[in-house]
This record gives structure tokens, C-alpha cells and sequence, in this order.
């Protein structure tokens, strides 16, 4: 990442400019969105990105035992026999994802092309 002109802290800062209000597990499915970027660091070097927001679906599970608010979380494969307690103490949710492409030339168009496609 350095050769890019970028710190662990930027990449670690991306949620804040990613998901303003926080991020949120939604019940209804979000349409993908791609937001450009221009990374500055403290010296005017830029860096470009190019972010997909989408959401992915999962499965949350409240087991019987449940202690200290623990749930069981699992990808959605669509295949319900691999759940383990009952469908009443539990809910399909999709939670937010993010992939970033970094680029030291603001290819914007051929970034969102190869994320979207």
C-alpha cells in the first residue's frame, strides 16, 4: 500500500466516508452503489478508488442459550438444513459489504466497470 501513497490509517478510515451514518443490517436488500474516491495524504499525493457498496444476505440465529447477546451468524446459501435450532428465533438480514480498487490514475470509469461487472 505504500507504493500507492497510502497509510494502514486510510484504508482502516474508508467506513467513516463509506457509511457516514454507521453501518446497519437492513431487513429489505440494498441496491449496489459505487462511490468514487480521491485520497489526499498530507504531502497533495493522490490515490484513486473506486468502492462498491452492496448488501450480502445472512442468516442470524438466536440459539436457546443464548448468553452476553451472542447470535449465530451464517452466509445465506439458500440450503435451510444446515440450521441447527428452530426458524422462530431467527431472521434472514443482509449486512453491508464494501470492496475497494485502488489506483494511482483516476481510471474512475474502467474501476467501476470491472466492480459492477
Amino acid at each position: 500500500m505504500e507504493d500507492l501513497g497510502l497509510v494502514w490509517e486510510t484504508v482502516e478510515s474508508l467506513h467513516h466516508f463509506l457509511y457516514p451514518d454507521g453501518c446497519q443490517l437492513y431487513a429489505p436488500e440494498r441496491e449496489p452503489a459505487c462511490v468514487p474516491l480521491v485520497l489526499t495524504n498530507i504531502l497533495g499525493t493522490c490515490t484513486y478508488a473506486m468502492a462498491i457498496k452492496f448488501t450480502r444476505l445472512f442468516f442470524i440465529e438466536k440459539p436457546s442459550d443464548v448468553r452476553c447477546g451472542h447470535y449465530n451468524l451464517l452466509p445465506w446459501t439458500g440450503c435451510m438444513s444446515s440450521l441447527s435450532g428452530t426458524l422462530t428465533n431467527s431472521k434472514l438480514i443482509y449486512l453491508p459489504t464494501v470492496i475497494v480498487m485502488v489506483s494511482r490514475m483516476p481510471y474512475f470509469r474502467l474501476l467501476k466497470e470491472a466492480l459492477s461487472g
